[in-house]
């Protein structure tokens, strides 16, 4: 597990998110099992109108496809696919539970 806050631009000024990496990021095997990241401030999904920090959503495009779960943003629908297959789960003001393949 990595827990850290990560920059962005926000308004001509510099702010900083939370984040939460459970499992390892290893964009150099496409067999390693997806890592589960939590975001307090998600990506934004621009294709589909939904709000956020562009830069994480950039960062994101960057690594093998992976579940992201997030808030901060109002999202009217709560899940998102980005372009290289990340599956986003806004769950502001939402109850969510994950389980295991098989649990």
């Amino acid at each position: 597990m990595h827990e850290a806050t990560a920059p962005f631009p926000l308004d001509g000024d510099t702010a900083e998110t939370w984040y939460r990496i459970d499992g390892d990021l290893r964009p150099d095997d496409p067999d390693a099992p997806a890592p589960l990241v939590v975001l307090h401030g998600g990506p934004d999904v621009p294709e589909l109108g939904r709000l956020g920090h562009p830069a994480i959503r950039e960062a994101l495009l960057e690594h093998p496809p992976t579940l992201v779960v997030c808030g901060h943003c109002h999202w009217k629908e709560p899940l998102a696919t980005l372009a290289n297959g990340t599956q986003v789960v806004n769950v502001d003001s939402r109850l969510i539970v994950l389980r295991g393949a098989g649990a």
